[in-house]
């Protein structure tokens, strides 16, 4: 098992009752998610150690969030407490032909007023300690000016001790606005495993991926495609390059097509999915594919940011999941 440390904001989420819309919504239902949490979580849950860097509030949120994290083994011994804001997010989940929206109160969250200097080379040390992979994405870069000079310095001092970078682009419109595609090339450049979709390459002006191979740090490529089927349901394969002894060599997964209980959380397991075997020196690149898709669509029928099971708990519902019977 390795050890993967992640860097990236938390926010407490808060949904209507059912499929309610905000303006009818006489109570909400709460939990915490955020991007790289919620890949630790699955990562946990696979076995491997896993230690969590944020800044939450120095209050009752912020001690929440602790919780939320240690109930799934994600250490949070470096994560700071400080200031009073939490970042949060309303989720209406949608219904026929009314699409899931989200609403974000982030603006002014602790995470969004730090700066590179947050933490000494001593607390590097101690961050990156026995460290195998560094994962962060493209969110953490849009949450500030600060934020974003914090996260190339967790990447600077990642590859100094050299420590896998593993980056997604995750662009949200949302918090970015215009796609970023200087500040994502930029990224993409010091990345060893990199997971986006054919739109973010698009969009960030790659059309030979090779480059990043050649010129770049890149070891991994893996592109995710997905389409909705009708409302409530999923298309999904994948792609992953690799250069090989110098040979570039591409990667195909099977296409597959499932029902959709909770749109949130599916492509962080998928990332924590391809991590668990990607770690390896000698990956298995179809294997891969064929687990972190599993965990993929085994995340949609949970509700929730989080999932958290065991790998062979992926492996299980893969072998059933056509079964359609009763597990007893």
């Amino acid at each position: 098992m390795k050890k993967i440390v992640a860097f990236g904001e938390i926010l407490l989420r808060l949904s209507p009752e059912g499929n309610d819309s905000i303006t009818s919504a006489k109570s909400f239902q709460a939990c915490y998610g955020g991007t790289e949490s919620n890949v630790l979580v699955t990562l946990s849950g696979f076995g491997h150690k896993t230690e969590y860097i944020s800044v939450v509030p120095d209050n009752a949120f912020g001690k929440a969030v602790e919780q939320h994290l240690n109930k799934y083994k994600v250490g949070t011994s470096h994560m700071i407490k400080q200031g009073d804001v939490l970042g949060t997010y309303y989720l209406e989940k949608g219904f026929g032909n009314r699409v899931t929206s989200v609403i974000y109160n982030r603006r002014n969250s602790e995470i969004s007023k730090v700066n590179s200097n947050l933490f000494s080379d001593a607390q590097y040390d101690a961050i990156f300690k026995d460290c195998d992979i560094f994962h962060i994405s493209g969110i953490s870069f849009g949450l500030s000016t600060g934020c974003r000079e914090l996260s190339f310095r967790m990447i600077d001092e990642a590859r100094k001790r050299g420590i896998k970078v593993s980056f997604d682009c995750n662009y949200r419109a949302k918090v970015w606005g215009e796609y970023p595609s200087d500040v994502y090339k930029e990224i993409l450049n010091l990345a060893d495993i990199i997971f986006c979709s054919q739109k973010d390459l698009d969009a960030i002006g790659i059309c030979d991926t090779t480059i990043l191979f050649t010129e770049g740090n890149c070891k991994y490529l893996v592109i995710r495609e997905k389409e909705s089927a009708d409302f409530d349901a999923i298309n999904a394969k994948c792609h992953t390059i690799t250069c090989e002894n110098g040979e570039i060599k591409k990667y195909s997964s099977r296409p597959i097509s499932f029902n959709v209980l909770e749109k949130i959380g599916g492509g962080d397991v998928f990332d924590a999915g391809m991590l668990n075997y990607l770690s390896e020196a000698d990956a298995d690149i179809n294997k891969a594919m064929e687990f972190a898709l599993g965990c993929y669509e085994l995340k949609h029928t949970i509700s929730g940011d989080v999932m958290n099971v065991s790998e062979s708990a992926v492996w299980d519902f893969l072998k059933n999941k056509d079964s359609k019977g009763l597990s007893r």
